[in-house]
């Protein structure tokens, strides 16, 4: 599936747009599960889920754009997308926005009506996984990461970020790296940022 993503996808790297509108701060968001020992291998959530969650069932139309149907087969959100993932149990799915002749293909959250809730970061040729409860999303270039349920949960504001692990993630500005714990606090002061040879592996 990811490979399949991947291929519609014309940036390795997520590209510095924004989510359409300024609903894409959502005002809620679902409680943070604990990091606990069973989180010693920092398992990844995919981005999407079984088939029919929240009545959503993925369809190919003629022209081989995807969308959604629901149980009684209504379409209930038009085949626009390059690529669909299936809906999670909390409410969001993976997407691939198909390419225009002023923007590029990329991966975004969206809302059980199709509404796009954020970009989402691209990472393992496609959209980020949740991992302990969050996923990493694009606006303006910066990097920050929402909840399963679609609310944000650290704003964007960094140049990169990796997955949360053991309750902490490293970001950085560019220039300074340091360490945060997912309500977003300092865990780790700051030094001196050194970029990896691969940048699409913050």
């Amino acid at each position: 599936m990811r490979a399949v993503a991947f291929a519609l996808l014309l940036s390795a790297c997520a590209t510095p747009s924004s989510p359409a509108g300024s609903s894409a701060i959502r005002p809620t968001r679902l409680p943070l599960p604990p990091a606990t020992a069973a989180d010693a291998g920092c398992e990844s959530e995919p981005s999407g889920g079984e088939p029919g969650q929240r009545d959503r069932f993925t369809f190919e139309a003629g022209d081989g754009r995807f969308g959604y149907r629901n149980q009684r087969g209504d379409e209930v959100i038009a085949p626009r997308f390059a690529f669909a993932y299936e809906f999670s149990k909390w409410g969001l799915a993976a997407a691939v926005e198909a390419p225009t002749e002023t923007a590029p293909a990329r991966f975004v959250f969206i809302d059980p009506s199709g509404a796009v809730i954020a970009q989402a970061y691209a990472f393992d040729n496609g959209p980020d996984y949740f991992q302990e409860g969050l996923a990493r999303i694009v606006v303006d270039g910066k990097i920050g990461f929402i909840d399963r349920g679609g609310a944000i949960a650290i704003p964007p504001q960094f140049a990169g970020a990796s997955a949360f692990c053991h309750d902490r993630a490293l970001v950085h500005d560019g220039a300074m790296a340091w360490e945060i714990d997912r309500h977003g606090q300092v865990t780790r002061p700051k030094a001196p940022y050194v970029p990896t040879a691969d940048p699409c592996a913050e």
